[in-house]
């Protein structure tokens, strides 16, 4: 996976992305992506673990957390039953 991460990391440094204006969670870290570090972590999820249980308990802890599940089938609900318990 090495080489495609390069090769998207080459993509990325010619694309202009802005920082979000909304918390994104970094697959990567597991927390919001920090101002300017957009294009290293999305180069990084091709060869890095997604640390999807850590994300989820970090959104669960705003006061108001809602997940929605779009598109056919239940399998984001059961893992998120299993994640929250």
């Amino acid at each position: 996976m090495e080489p495609a991460k390069s090769a998207f990391e080459a993509f990325l440094a010619e694309v202009a992305l802005k920082d979000p204006e909304l918390p994104v969670i970094s697959n990567v870290e597991a927390k919001p992506y920090a101002p300017g570090s957009i294009q290293q972590l999305l180069a990084e999820q091709i060869t890095s673990p997604v640390r999807w249980v850590e994300s989820i308990s970090l959104m669960n802890q705003e006061p108001d957390a809602v997940f929605e599940e779009i598109g056919p089938g239940n399998v984001l609900k059961g893992l998120l039953r299993q994640i929250l318990r």
